[in-house]
């Protein structure tokens, strides 16, 4: 009889034993697990992956660094190849952007307006537009000698805000490409920038700069204030590594990618963390150095990944 009561208490010490390190291990340590108070992030499933655009016979990728879509199609900019490639909505590839007779140094940031694409190009310091049909229009005109090395790019209500990662500034322009204003100075103090390598308006005006050589993101108001930083650390929003692309959903939520990191984070427009994901690696679902990224009206999204050489499309 003392042996049963014995093992009858053994065996409920291994059960409670079970469930507590099944709880502790799914539940703390699970990424995807729901916040708590002490961790804000990780409280969602992360979009699901859909597609891949490799590297195919017709074209070549070689560290894509953004993608937009426009048009019905999807462009990608390319810098190792030096051309912008674009491809139909499912990811076929259709041709490749040609600015005249001249070529491009080194594609970095799209954008679109209207039917317009707008490329801008590290290398040649300049922005070059394309219509509705891919026919190379002209440069933009901004003032020669204000742009070094422009990157992303972004418009939001009929002007042009450009990353420029050389003079570690954000420049906006008008429809005519005159300077309107400027955000930013090299350094890591309130308001400065080092290598902002995109830049997001979002509905209210608010411009935020993937501050990547401070590890955070600046945002100022629509007078070039300062208003808030996201993903400093100890903020409890959520820290970010070399943050590169921005998009913003139809909710109006940031999503950030951390470049070093491998990962994408989501933030609320308060600058709340709601949600990161990614992992390391080179099969589907997973990330090898992102860079930019794209949200379309359809809630895919599209991470260029520079280690993989390829563009990751997801759905929500």
């Amino acid at each position: 009889m003392k042996a049963r009561r014995l093992l009858g208490m053994m065996a409920s010490i291994v059960i409670v034993g079970i469930v507590f390190f099944g709880y502790f291990y799914f539940v703390k340590q699970s990424p995807l697990a729901f916040a708590t108070s002490d961790d804000p992030a990780n409280y969602t499933v992360p979009p699901n992956f859909l597609y891949a655009i490799n590297n195919d016979p017709g074209y070549s990728l070689d560290r894509p660094m953004s993608v937009i879509v426009a048009n019905d199609q999807i462009y990608v900019a390319d810098a190792g190849t030096g051309k912008v490639v674009v491809f139909d909505y499912n990811g076929k590839f259709e041709h490749y952007l040609k600015p005249g007779k001249a070529s491009f140094g080194r594609p970095y940031g799209l954008a679109t307006e209207g039917s317009y694409v707008f490329v801008s190009d590290t290398v040649t310091g300049k922005i070059y537009v394309f219509d509705a049909l891919d026919h190379y229009v002209g440069l933009f005109p901004t003032q020669v000698g204000v742009l070094a090395a422009p990157a992303g790019i972004t418009f939001a209500n009929n002007n042009l805000y450009v990353a420029d990662v050389q003079r570690n500034m954000v420049y906006e322009f008008n429809s005519k490409g005159s300077l309107l204003q400027s955000f930013g100075a090299n350094g890591e103090q309130q308001g400065q920038l080092t290598f902002p390598n995109c830049v997001a308006v979002d509905s209210f005006g608010k411009v935020f700069v993937s501050d990547s050589g401070n590890n955070r993101i600046v945002v100022y108001n629509s007078k070039a204030v300062v208003i808030r930083y996201i993903g400093v650390k100890s903020s409890g929003q959520g820290d970010i590594l070399t943050p590169r692309g921005l998009a913003f959903d139809q909710n109006g939520d940031l999503w950030v990618v951390s470049g070093l990191a491998d990962r994408i984070q989501v933030y609320a427009p308060n600058g709340e963390a709601l949600m990161k994901f990614g992992v390391t690696g080179d099969a589907y679902g997973q990330f090898s150095l992102p860079n930019g990224i794209f949200i379309d009206p359809n809630n895919r999204i599209y991470v260029t990944e520079t280690g993989n050489s390829r563009i990751s499309v997801l759905a929500r």
